[in-house]
C-alpha cells in the first residue's frame, strides 16, 4: 500500500488533514516534524535556535530517511521538505505526494504563527515562502488539491486519491490506423505511479464499426482519434461545454454507467503555448490546414478571444463551414486563403495543423517565402515526429521562435488522464515522466 504525503506552506492544513484522512481510511499517520522532535528531543523552534534553519534541514532529511521505509501511512511534512531533492526522492519511492495548494489569504486568516520559526515575527512572510517554494511543489507532487479552500472538499479529494492508489482500471485509444499511436506511450508512465494496476491498448476502430465496439468493449475510460473524433459525440450520455464548442470529442470517461466525452486538444495547446509566454488572446492568429486538428485550434483560439483568424487551406468548403461558425458564435474576423501563397503574413501566431513535413510523408512545403518578413512571431508545428520538422528549421533561420508539437501532444493527454482519474495532476512532474519514456521513441532533440 502506497504512502499518502501532503506537502504545502507552512499552515496549509497538512496535519490537520493528515490526521483526518489517516482515521477516516483506518491508517497510522506521521507528522515528520514530530519525528525530528522525538529523535532530537528538542522542540522545532529550540531546533532553529540552537542550529538554525541548515542544521534543521540535516535532522530533517535524517527523519525521512526513517519514515520513507513505512508503507501504507498518511505523512505530513514541513513546509520546507522540498528544499532538498534528496527528501522528495526518498518519500517518492512508496508515495503518492499531494499538494495542498490553499491560497495565502485563506492560510493567513487561520494561521497559528506562534509555533512556526519562521513565521514567529513575522506571518506575512509566508508570501516570500510561497514564491521560492511553489514551484517546487508542482515539481515534486504528483496531485494538487486544496484549490478551494474548502476543509471538507479538499478531505474529498484526499480520499479519492487514495482509492485510486489501490484501484484497477483498463483505458485505451481507439482510431483507425491506430498501430502507431504513442498514447499508451505518453499515459501509462503516468497513470503507472498512481494506480495500483492498469492497461492501455490500442484498439482498432473504423468509424462503420464504432457503435458496435461501443456497445461490446468495456473500459473505465479511452481517447479518440481520428476518424471517430465527431461520431462518436451522438453515442455518448454527455459532452463537455469544451467538446460541445469544438464539435469533437477526443477523450471519454464511464461514471457510474454513463459515457461523458471530453476535448482536451484545445487545453493541451493552450497550455503549451502559454509555456512560450504567448495565448490567443487579441492575437492575430495562422492556421494551415482545415483537418480535424485545424478545425478545433480555430475555433479555441475564437473561443480565448483572438483578434482575427486566417485559415489557409486548399479546400474551401470545410473553411468556409468553420469560418461561418467562428463569425456567427464568436463575432470575430475570420477569413479562407488559398493554399500557400507567399504575401506577407499579417499574423502574431502562425499553426501547421498539415502532416508536411511528417515523419513518413513524402511532402513538405514547396518553399518557404511565406515566412520571410515576419516580426515577433511564433511559429507552431502540430507534428511532433520529428520534434523539428523543415518548417520550424526555416523559421529559426529567420529568427522567428517556434514551438513543435509534442508538448501538446503530451499536454492534451495529461488533461485526459485528469477526467480518468477525477483529480488534478501536478502537471510538471506527469510531464516529465512522459517526456522521459518517449525519448528512444521519438527523436527527441
Amino acid at each position: 500500500m502506497k504512502n499518502i504525503i501532503l506537502i504545502g506552506l507552512p499552515g496549509s492544513g497538512k496535519t490537520t488533514l493528515g490526521k483526518e484522512l489517516a482515521n477516516k481510511l483506518s491508517l497510522n499517520f506521521i507528522d515528520i516534524d514530530s519525528v525530528i522532535e522525538n529523535r532530537s528531543e528538542k522542540k522545532i523552534e529550540d531546533i532553529f535556535n540552537s542550529v538554525g534553519e541548515q542544521g534543521f534541514r540535516e535532522l530533517e532529511t535524517e527523519a525521512v530517511k526513517v519514515t520513507a521505509k513505512e508503507q501504507g501511512m498518511v505523512i505530513a511534512c514541513g513546509g520546507g521538505i522540498v528544499l532538498k531533492e534528496i527528501n522528495m526522492d526518498l518519500l517518492s519511492e512508496k508515495g503518492i505526494i499531494v499538494y495542498i495548494n490553499r491560497s495565502i489569504e485563506s492560510i493567513l486568516a487561520n494561521i497559528d504563527s506562534e509555533f512556526r520559526p519562521l513565521l514567529k515575527d513575522n506571518p506575512s512572510k509566508i508570501y516570500k515562502l510561497n514564491e521560492e517554494r511553489s514551484s517546487l511543489y508542482e515539481e515534486y507532487a504528483d496531485f494538487i488539491v486544496g484549490r478551494s479552500n474548502d476543509y471538507e472538499e479538499t478531505l474529498k479529494e484526499l480520499i479519492n486519491i487514495f482509492d485510486l492508489s489501490k484501484s484497477e482500471k483498463n483505458f485505451g485509444v481507439i482510431g483507425d490506423p491506430i498501430e502507431h499511436s504513442l498514447s499508451p506511450d505518453i499515459h501509462l508512465p503516468v497513470l503507472n505511479k498512481i494506480l495500483k494496476n492498469v492497461s492501455y491498448d490500442r484498439h482498432r476502430v473504423p468509424k462503420d464499426i464504432l457503435s458496435k465496439w461501443m456497445e461490446e468493449k468495456e473500459l473505465d475510460g479511452f481517447n479518440v482519434t481520428m476518424p471517430n473524433k465527431v461520431e462518436i459525440i451522438p453515442l455518448l450520455d454527455s459532452i463537455d461545454d469544451e467538446a460541445v464548442v469544438l464539435g469533437s470529442v477526443n477523450t471519454v470517461v464511464k461514471k457510474d454507467g454513463h459515457m461523458h466525452g471530453y476535448n482536451t486538444d484545445g487545453l493541451g495547446f493552450a497550455i503549451a503555448l502559454k509555456e512560450k509566454g504567448r495565448s490567443f488572446k487579441n492575437k492575430k492568429v495562422t492556421i494551415l490546414g482545415v483537418g480535424g486538428a485545424g478545425r478545433s485550434l480555430a475555433i479555441k483560439a475564437a473561443k480565448e478571444g483572438a483578434k482575427k483568424i486566417d485559415i489557409f487551406a486548399r479546400r474551401q468548403e470545410p473553411a468556409l463551414e468553420i469560418i461561418k461558425r467562428i463569425e456567427k458564435d464568436f463575432g470575430i474576423e475570420c477569413k479562407w486563403r488559398n493554399f500557400l501563397i507567399n504575401d506577407k503574413l499579417d499574423t502574431d501566431i502562425v499553426i501547421n495543423a498539415t502532416p508536411l513535413g511528417m515523419t513518413g510523408i513524402k511532402d513538405d512545403f514547396e518553399n518557404f517565402g511565406f515566412l520571410d518578413n515576419l516580426d515577433e512571431v511564433l511559429l507552431c508545428d502540430l507534428i511532433y515526429s520529428p520534434t523539428k520538422t523543415n518548417l520550424l528549421k526555416e523559421g529559426e533561420k529567420r529568427g522567428l521562435k517556434t514551438m513543435g508539437g509534442l508538448p501538446m501532444l503530451i499536454y492534451q493527454a495529461l488533461y485526459a488522464d485528469q477526467y480518468f482519474l477525477g483529480a488534478e495532476l501536478s502537471f510538471k512532474k506527469a510531464y516529465k515522466r512522459a517526456y522521459n519514456n518517449l525519448i528512444g521513441k521519438v527523436d527527441i532533440l
